[in-house]
């Protein structure tokens, strides 16, 4: 009866692990790192069509220090931050915007996050759209890479069902919208320089 009493209590200890809920995640790292210099993306509408290419440049130097300038459109820029209490934000517009307090401000993900955590993220209209963590360890390709242990985002923004992945140290590498019961790319990572 005392071997039994061991077995069962070494068993219940290995499984102990294992049926524990998982350490939550902090967001902050998932940004796109400054030790790049520029990011580029793909946009495409829900058919698959391209409809634009983002160049993201690092500014660094200068007032704007630190964001990244949308190359493609000139003077719009987008600043990431991190905060315990709000989490992953971006603040979007252009110099002047940013100089006077009038830039548009969205949260990307909460402060921690774990498997099958749900909650709401305020949109740059000031919607409040739900989402849910539906994994902390997906596996994504794009055509910079395959990227392993990325956060993968349910959302529903303005509207739309949307799934984004983000990465550490590269942040928003994929996003992909539900068109006709199926998701499709709509946004993707294809290239980075140092």
């Amino acid at each position: 009866m005392k071997k039994l009493c061991i077995i069962a209590a070494t068993t219940a200890a290995l499984l102990l692990p294992t049926t524990t809920a998982s350490a939550a995640i902090s967001t902050k790292a998932y940004q796109p790192s400054t030790n790049y210099s520029q990011y580029f993306y793909k946009e495409y509408d829900k058919k698959g069509n391209q409809l634009h290419i983002w160049r993201d440049k690092l500014v660094k130097t200068g007032p704007m220090k630190g964001a990244w300038q949308d190359l493609t459109q000139g003077d719009v820029y987008t600043d990431y931050s991190y905060d315990k209490k709000y989490g992953l934000t971006a603040a979007g517009g252009s110099k002047h915007n940013f100089e006077y307090g009038s830039f548009k401000f969205w949260d990307l993900l909460p402060p921690t996050v774990r498997k099958n955590q749900t909650g709401k993220l305020q949109g740059s209209d000031f919607s409040e759209n739900p989402y849910k963590i539906l994994s902390t360890k997906s596996t994504v390709k794009t055509q910079n890479g395959t990227y392993k242990n990325a956060i993968k985002i349910w959302e529903k923004r303005y509207g739309e069902n949307t799934i984004s992945y983000y990465v550490k140290n590269r942040g928003k590498i994929k996003t992909q919208t539900l068109y006709q019961g199926e998701y499709k790319t709509t946004y993707v990572l294809y290239k980075i320089k140092k």
